[in-house]
């Protein structure tokens, strides 16, 4: 969570964050109340690390709209139907990868490639 924290500050005006992945039980109280002071416009989750998200950040109102997705393809559609013109998308899930992936490099290149086909 904390890199994720890290991402948001350095990394300003994020409209859409992708989160989530395989869960390895961390505490993710201190992302979720950074999230409820500085929520960025759209929050996507995966995985059952995003599901536990998910359900700690629906417990409060938040001013950001709330997604699921399965696949990194998924994900771009839901970006693709709600994005304007240069919306900021930042892929940091605070959880492990392999749920989905061999590693984390292997997740970080498909949502590479899949932004520079959306970026086209």
């Amino acid at each position: 969570p904390e890199a994720t924290i890290a991402a948001l500050d350095t990394i300003k005006g994020v409209d859409f964050l992708l989160l989530g992945g395989f869960d390895r039980g961390i505490d993710y109280s201190i992302l979720i109340e950074y999230l409820l002071d500085n929520p960025v416009p759209n929050l996507l989750f995966t995985g059952k690390a995003g599901s536990r998200m998910m359900q700690m950040v629906s417990k409060y109102t938040i001013d950001s709209k709330l997604f699921t997705y399965d696949t990194m393809d998924e994900a771009f559609d839901i970006i693709k139907k709600f994005s304007e013109s240069e919306s900021v998308c930042l892929l940091s899930p605070a959880a492990a990868s392999y749920d989905m992936y061999k590693n984390f490099e292997h997740r970080g290149n498909a949502f590479r490639q899949l932004a520079i086909g959306f970026a086209g």
